[in-house]
């Protein structure tokens, strides 16, 4: 699932409305609503890697995105949409495809030129599964990815970041030039 700002334009602005996002995404993933694989906050759009629950997709995002637009208005005195359309969205079909959008998520802030290393953002779910993160701000389930690398954890682990450093070949679906920000 892709969201972007309408217009290109920045979706968070300091910590506190990446930290609104994911509390919502939390909330309303804890009502069995979707299950988070995996996420990264850019400044301005979000990609996000879940398995739907019991309300269809769109209902799901629609959702997040009204509250978060709620929160994002009523802060900041403004009104009208915040986010460009309706989000972008493609199906997994296969463990490796959803090992490269995993990995691909991960490494936007690289491909963007932000950091260095995915271990480097914050505002993904990367160390989470490398176990840099013991108090994570935001749940996922790291388990389902981890386990298509190898049952054992430590080992899932590190075959999990030497993966991530390797170059992605697959084509995922994308905004043009969102990776500028």
């Amino acid at each position: 699932i892709m969201l972007r700002g309408n217009e290109r334009k920045d979706i968070f602005f300091d910590e506190q409305d990446r930290l609104r996002f994911l509390d919502t995404l939390n909330r309303m993933g804890s009502n069995g609503e979707f299950e988070i694989y995996a996420y990264c906050l850019m400044n301005n759009h979000v990609h996000l890697l879940f398995r739907k629950g019991k309300d269809p997709i769109e209902r799901s995002i629609k959702r997040v995105a009204v509250s978060y637009v709620y929160y994002f208005n009523r802060k900041y005195g403004r009104i009208g949409h915040l986010f460009q359309d309706r989000f972008k969205s493609e199906g997994i079909e296969d463990d490796s495809y959803l090992i490269s959008c995993t990995k691909y998520i991960h490494n936007n802030p690289v491909k963007a030129g932000l950091i260095d290393k995915a271990i480097q953002y914050k505002w993904s779910s990367f160390r989470q599964y490398v176990s840099c993160d013991k108090n994570p701000i935001f749940n996922i389930n790291i388990n389902f990815v981890l386990s298509l690398y190898s049952q054992d954890i430590k080992k899932a682990e590190k075959l999990f970041i030497k993966d991530s450093d390797t170059e992605c070949r697959d084509i995922f679906l994308d905004y043009e030039d969102d990776c500028l920000q």
